[in-house]
């Protein structure tokens, strides 16, 4: 048996995505189980559309995904949280909820095309809980870092999963 690298450092990275986005719109709108909800809600209907954009979309490769996804998690870590604390409905709600949950998307779309490809996957999927285990785990590191810096580690996490897709020539498919 061998772990899909790619599926692994996916889930871990996943795990960490979804934790920061929780814990940055509860600190914006309040500590809610309806700010969580809706995190939770907004999460799986991304996921939905990312699987529905796989199953439409001609089969191209996932360099520009990748790039969307450093984009936004860059812009994410770079601005800070306060900056949305002033101002209309779009600048305190839809950009941070856009800068929190956007990513989403991108590493749907990863998933869901890894995941479609993989010659093994009963393996790509123990390896992508096993990654969210340790993602999970990971999200300790939140208290060395700040969550606004956690996505470092979440960025870290997806240039592995793209390297290992490189490492068996599948990096910029």
């Amino acid at each position: 048996m061998r772990i899909d690298g790619r599926m692994f450092f996916l889930g871990a990275a996943f795990m960490l995505l979804e934790t920061k986005a929780v814990v940055q719109l509860a600190l914006l709108f309040g500590s809610t189980w309806v700010v969580n909800s809706a995190v939770f809600f907004s999460a799986l209907v991304l996921i939905l559309l990312a699987n529905l954009y796989v199953l439409k979309a001609q089969k191209g490769g996932l360099v520009w995904h990748y790039a969307g996804l450093f984009v936004l998690l860059a812009a994410a870590t770079a601005i800070p949280l306060d900056v949305f604390l002033n101002g209309g409905v779009v600048w305190r709600y839809v950009v941070p909820c856009g800068l929190a949950l956007g990513p989403m998307f991108f590493a749907g779309v990863i998933f869901a095309r890894s995941f479609r490809d993989a010659t093994d996957p009963d393996m790509a999927f123990g390896s992508n809980i096993a990654g969210s285990v340790v993602g999970g785990l990971s999200e300790s590191f939140s208290m060395l870092l700040g969550f606004r810096y956690l996505l470092l580690l979440a960025i870290a996490f997806y240039v592995l999963s793209a390297l290992f897709a490189r490492g068996r020539g599948r990096a910029a498919e």
